[in-house]
């Protein structure tokens, strides 16, 4: 919200896209605050918090779990002068929390060097590998050069192998923005087994499927 896109593919504003999205990074942390805040009467267990979304959605729960504070006022000083602290916004809560994994569906990183040894986090992926909105690997937002360069999902997938953390990635080979089949059964129910193995500490095999293959026993 509050991206002015333009009247054609390529002719929207870049500063106010970079801002958009900063202001949704804020939002999604204050939501976080006040669920993790009210847990039990949302019946949370805030040792175990997940992201995840589609598309913007997902790029927004990859941000979430990447930018905090202290990367903000290095990887964005303008904006973060300009529109203030991630984590210190929309509310007044001052709690913290962990994100312990993320479900990425067609989403990307503005920069793969977020993920370090310190912050690589388990993630499942989905992708179309001819997606000509986000990138499946590195390209631009709407394939536009003048609009955010982006890092995919499997540049994403790269950085977590190095970094040995659990990581797998559905590919669509040909496929485009959001394929269609991947249903949400198919999206949900491999989501959900990822994640309920990170609750109970079983083993993870990275690997990348380029069919549509459970990655759940």
């Amino acid at each position: 919200m509050g991206w002015r896109s333009g009247n054609t593919t390529c002719g929207g504003d870049s500063a106010s896209e970079t801002r958009a999205g900063y202001r949704a990074l804020q939002d999604a942390n204050a939501a976080l605050r006040f669920l993790t805040f009210h847990y039990i009467a949302f019946s949370i267990n805030t040792d175990w918090v997940f992201v995840g979304g589609s598309s913007a959605g997902s790029s927004l729960a990859l941000n979430t779990t990447y930018i905090s504070d202290p990367i903000a006022m290095a990887f964005l000083p303008a904006v973060y002068t300009q529109l203030g602290s991630v984590s210190h916004a929309g509310n007044s809560l001052t709690n913290g929390f962990t994100i312990k994994g993320i479900c990425n569906m067609w989403g990307a990183l503005p920069d793969s060097n977020l993920i370090s040894e310190f912050s690589a986090t388990p993630t499942i992926s989905f992708h179309g590998t001819n997606d000509n909105v986000v990138p499946y690997d590195i390209g631009y937002n709407e394939s536009c050069p003048n609009y955010a360069k982006l890092f995919g999902s499997s540049c994403i997938h790269r950085r977590l192998v190095v970094y040995h953390t659990p990581v797998i990635s559905n590919f669509v080979i040909g496929g485009g923005h959001g394929p269609s089949v991947y249903t949400p059964e198919f999206l949900m129910g491999n989501t959900a087994c990822f994640f309920k193995k990170i609750i109970y500490d079983i083993p993870i095999t990275s690997a990348v499927y380029t069919t549509l293959v459970n990655s759940c026993n």
